[in-house]
């Protein structure tokens, strides 16, 4: 009968095996330093978390680092060289700087500006793109979704490296039955370590040549997963092709770079799908099974999946993982001659992380109560920044930062309620809820959410009475002197078109057409007074669709004896007019 063994150091980590040439010497004689600073072009401030890397005059990598929160970085260099800086940011196109070179002994100070220019990924052609490519760069819409998975895998590998975290995983094996549906028995244990999984990386090399399942003496077969060293490994592009999934997950905004291995190859491999999310280009999940392992066993059963996670610095972390492997033996006839191999239960190991500690002491992330961590988008996809995120029924609130980004801690297990706005949205009384699972077993959750424009609010709350062309919503709020939003309080607005009186015999002129009640003005005009009323809701909202451009409204609210009286001038190029009204006690 087969053994299949414990994965131990074949399962997933994230570059334990990666050497990063820019851990060059410090002490060595004449050393060179460069040093400088990341800023944003459009809003002047320090960029956090930007990887820089630094390359030679033939363009090999001399070392990498991120941005801290005053947005520095700097190299130690040991010789007199020609350089370059490159800035990879995930989900905005990179930029390099000029050739430069560093005199002997000194230091440079050298300041990047980076134009905040966001890759486009939602128009790519997917059915276009789907011929397997040996090297990814050949094609130029993979080439595209390939550079953003290369920086997050050499973002993990950076922080892999660096053993720059504590974490906490759970750990769990588990045995399932024939068809790998139902969980015959479970085993968790917590395991603590200062690398981002607990395991030994195999030599891509050695995976190239041998294949990714070995089998050893006595029937054991040891299975090898993918992790960042392989994938980003030029033994692993060079047996392997690269497309885009041409059945991408769509509904859940995803876009696939599907791999498997190239034509002709006969070791046992790995094939599978880097899921990056089309909005933000981050990577989110790796998907793959083994083939060519034998000809009796299901690929689809048997793999693996990593789930990766950015967090707020820029860093990168796996904070999931799981590999399924057969357990089975030699099926035979009655007359004892083998079959083939017959599965009869499936082995399944992985982990997710459960807290991450800084050497600091920070906790970076406590998932074992759960957490909340995404993105918000306005109408032309571009960062929402300063948007507005709450918890129903909490007192939970965050901001997004310049990317549009967020994170919320501490909900727990179970299903919430994200509420989502701007400052500007609020005008028109528009929020979006998200509705959000929570399992600590997957890790920190994440999640991406789009915004409408301010007419598109304006639209959706005016659905019943669509604008016109020279119409404008006018919104408010009924607030009391301490600013406290006033529910269930009467808002009445008007507004006066005007009108020639008819001449004898004549037809009326009217200037801006309106219907009664209307009153005579001198000069032979008549005015057209309009009126309309509602009552704000409980946050003190109140909102009219249709009111004319070009006019000034008048509004008045009431609540017993206080009142409180404004009024707006409709500008013929706003869609959404924004007021307030301050309730007040009569005088004396």
């Amino acid at each position: 009968m087969a053994r299949y063994r414990d994965l131990m150091q074949a399962a997933w980590i994230t570059a334990q095996g990666i050497v990063l040439l820019g851990s060059l010497p410090t002490a060595a004689v004449a050393q060179q330093r460069i040093y400088g600073v990341v800023e944003s072009r459009q809003v002047r401030a320090p960029l956090e978390g930007a990887m820089v890397v630094l390359q030679d005059d033939v363009g090999a990598v001399r070392g990498r680092t991120l941005t801290g929160p005053d947005g520095r970085f700097e190299f130690v260099v040991g010789r007199s060289s020609i350089y370059r800086l490159r800035l990879d940011r995930i989900g905005y196109a990179s930029i390099a700087s000029d050739t430069f070179s560093v005199p002997a002994g000194l230091a440079i100070e050298k300041r990047l500006v980076a134009d905040i220019q966001p890759v486009e990924l939602t128009g790519l052609d997917v059915e276009g793109s789907s011929r397997c490519r040996v090297r990814p760069e050949e094609g130029l819409a993979t080439a595209q979704v390939w550079e953003e998975v290369r920086k997050a895998l050499t973002a993990a590998a950076w922080t892999s490296e660096r053993g720059m975290y504590g974490f906490t995983w759970m750990r769990y094996e588990r045995r399932l039955d024939s068809e790998a549906r139902r969980v015959v028995q479970d085993r968790r244990r917590t395991v603590r370590s200062f690398t981002s999984t607990p395991f030994k990386a195999i030599d891509p090399e050695v995976l190239a040549s041998e294949g990714f399942v070995d089998r050893r003496a006595g029937d054991e077969w040891v299975y090898a997963a993918p992790d960042a060293s392989v994938l980003l490994s030029d033994a692993f592009l060079a047996t392997h092709c690269m497309r885009l999934d041409a059945v991408s997950r769509d509904s859940e905004g995803l876009l696939g770079l599907a791999f498997e291995p190239i034509s002709g190859r006969k070791q046992p491999d790995v094939a599978g799908t880097l899921w990056i999310n089309r909005t933000t280009a981050q990577l989110r999940t790796l998907d793959y099974r083994y083939v060519n392992v034998h000809p009796d066993l299901d690929d689809s059963q048997v793999g693996g999946t990593v789930t990766f996670l950015p967090l707020p610095n820029g860093t990168w972390i796996v904070s999931a993982w799981r590999i399924r492997m057969p357990i089975g033996g030699p099926e035979r006839d009655p007359q004892m001659r083998l079959r083939g191999i017959r599965v009869f239960a499936y082995s399944e190991e992985g982990a997710w992380v459960q807290r991450v500690v800084a050497a600091s002491g920070e906790v970076v992330l406590d998932v074992s109560s759960a957490s909340l961590m995404g993105v918000v988008r306005d109408s032309l996809a571009r960062p929402a920044a300063d948007a507005i995120i709450s918890v129903v029924g909490t007192e939970l609130r965050s901001t997004t930062d310049d990317d549009g980004r967020f994170s919320l801690g501490g909900l727990g297990s179970g299903r919430w309620v994200i509420r989502v706005t701007t400052p500007s949205l609020q005008r028109v009384g528009y929020s979006r809820d998200v509705e959000i699972e929570l399992e600590p077993e997957e890790g920190a959750a994440q999640v991406e959410v789009g915004l409408p424009s301010l007419r598109e609010a304006a639209s959706a709350l005016c659905r019943d009475a669509p604008l016109g062309p020279a119409q404008a919503v006018l919104a408010g709020t009924v607030v009391d002197g301490a600013g406290g939003p006033r529910a269930g309080v009467d808002v009445q607005a008007w507004w006066s078109d005007y009108s020639l009186l008819a001449a004898p015999g004549g037809i009326n002129t009217s200037i801006r057409g309106a219907e009664s009640p209307a009153r005579t003005l001198a000069r032979g005009l008549r005015e057209n007074r309009t009126g309309l009323a509602t009552k704000s809701d409980s946050r003190g909202f109140f909102a009219y669709c249709g009111v004319p451009v070009y006019h000034t409204i008048g509004l008045t609210a009431s609540e017993g004896p206080q009142t409180g009286t404004t009024s707006v001038w409709v500008d013929p190029m706003a869609s959404v007019v924004a007021t307030e009204i301050v309730l007040s006690p009569p005088p004396g």
